[in-house]
């Protein structure tokens, strides 16, 4: 009886073991939303894109160009788009804040962003939202240039 419940338990535990070891790809899968570092991507860069990719881009994108997951869903007025130059040029990384803090409906603008400030508590945090979003139009001016560059 006990070499029966002993047969038992190795049999388990060797079917276990070649479960593992035959399909280690199982175990091993990077989740999708895996955190990519830049070789000299700043404290508050790095902080910023966490943030903003847990809050920010199921609406905003993750490349910031308003085309989030919830895009697909027809939100009107459509979310903004970071990487546009003209905007993140003009606007003061104060009235940011604001908005982040408050939600965008506070300024009479689309009800669907919700104030921020209570759950990301902290101000740096913010701040490092919009260091991030700083990068973010600066990429694609750089991009750019290196394509009109590429044509020339």
């Amino acid at each position: 009886m006990i070499q029966k419940k002993f047969g038992i338990c190795i049999c388990a535990i060797l079917t276990v073991l070649a479960f593992y070891i035959y399909q280690p790809s199982a175990y091993s899968k990077t989740v999708k939303h895996t955190l990519k570092l830049q070789p000299k991507e700043s404290f508050d860069v790095r902080n910023g894109r966490i943030i903003y990719n847990e809050h920010c881009a199921p609406c905003h994108g993750v490349t910031g160009k308003g085309d989030g997951n919830y895009y697909a869903s027809g939100l009107k007025p459509k979310p903004r788009d970071f990487t546009g130059p003209k905007f993140m040029k003009q606007v003061k990384d104060e009235y940011l804040i604001e908005v982040i803090k408050s939600g965008t409906a506070a300024f009479g603008k689309s009800p669907f962003c919700p104030p921020w400030g209570e759950t990301l508590g902290e101000e740096e945090k913010i701040r490092n939202i919009i260091v991030f979003l700083r990068t973010l139009y600066k990429k694609i001016d750089i991009d750019d240039t290196a394509a009109k560059k590429l044509e020339d």
